[in-house]
Protein backbone atom coordinates (compact mmCIF):
# COMPACT_ATOMS: atom_id res chain seq x y z
CA UNK A 1 0.00 0.00 0.00
CA UNK A 2 0.84 3.44 -0.17
CA UNK A 3 1.46 5.59 2.84
CA UNK A 4 0.42 9.22 2.70
CA UNK A 5 1.42 12.15 4.84
CA UNK A 6 -1.23 14.63 5.32
CA UNK A 7 -0.44 18.13 7.80
CA UNK A 8 -3.55 18.55 10.29
CA UNK A 9 -6.34 21.44 8.74
CA UNK A 10 -5.26 24.22 11.62
CA UNK A 11 -1.91 24.09 10.24
CA UNK A 12 -3.58 23.94 6.52
CA UNK A 13 -5.80 26.57 7.02
CA UNK A 14 -2.83 28.93 8.63
CA UNK A 15 -0.81 28.22 5.78
CA UNK A 16 -3.18 28.87 2.88
CA UNK A 17 -4.09 32.55 4.35
CA UNK A 18 -1.37 35.09 4.82
CA UNK A 19 -3.03 36.99 7.27
CA UNK A 20 -3.22 33.90 9.37
CA UNK A 21 0.26 32.79 8.74
CA UNK A 22 1.57 36.54 10.38
CA UNK A 23 -0.83 36.14 13.39
CA UNK A 24 1.02 32.37 13.87
CA UNK A 25 4.57 34.14 13.30
CA UNK A 26 3.78 36.61 15.71
CA UNK A 27 2.42 34.85 18.73
CA UNK A 28 5.33 32.33 18.48
CA UNK A 29 8.12 35.55 17.83
CA UNK A 30 9.16 34.71 14.80
CA UNK A 31 10.47 37.82 12.47
CA UNK A 32 8.25 38.38 9.59
CA UNK A 33 7.31 41.53 7.58
CA UNK A 34 4.82 43.68 8.96
CA UNK A 35 1.05 41.89 7.61
CA UNK A 36 -2.28 44.29 7.09
CA UNK A 37 -5.95 43.64 5.98
CA UNK A 38 -7.32 45.72 3.84
CA UNK A 39 -9.19 47.68 6.19
CA UNK A 40 -5.93 48.03 8.15
CA UNK A 41 -4.43 50.05 4.98
CA UNK A 42 -5.29 53.38 5.92
CA UNK A 43 -2.22 52.86 8.67
CA UNK A 44 0.58 52.42 6.46
CA UNK A 45 2.66 55.22 6.70
CA UNK A 46 6.25 53.68 5.20
CA UNK A 47 6.79 53.53 1.12
CA UNK A 48 7.11 51.08 -0.82
CA UNK A 49 5.06 48.48 0.28
CA UNK A 50 4.66 44.94 -1.18
CA UNK A 51 0.44 44.29 -2.13
CA UNK A 52 -0.13 40.65 -2.24
CA UNK A 53 -3.89 38.65 -2.06
CA UNK A 54 -4.29 36.90 1.36
CA UNK A 55 -4.14 33.72 -0.55
CA UNK A 56 -2.28 32.50 -3.73
CA UNK A 57 0.41 31.76 -4.26
CA UNK A 58 3.76 32.52 -6.27
CA UNK A 59 3.78 36.46 -7.76
CA UNK A 60 0.06 36.39 -8.70
CA UNK A 61 -1.30 39.55 -8.09
CA UNK A 62 1.56 40.61 -6.50
CA UNK A 63 3.04 44.19 -6.60
CA UNK A 64 5.02 47.37 -5.40
CA UNK A 65 3.21 50.43 -4.08
CA UNK A 66 5.13 53.55 -3.92
CA UNK A 67 2.72 55.86 -1.97
CA UNK A 68 -0.69 55.37 -0.87
CA UNK A 69 -2.29 55.96 -3.65
CA UNK A 70 -0.98 52.99 -5.24
CA UNK A 71 -2.37 50.58 -2.90
CA UNK A 72 -5.64 49.21 -4.28
CA UNK A 73 -8.02 46.55 -3.80
CA UNK A 74 -7.08 43.38 -5.41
Amino acid sequence: GVQTCALPICVIEICNDKYETAAFFEKYQIPAPRTLKQEEWAGVDRFPVIVKPLDGMGSSNVFRAENAEGIVPL
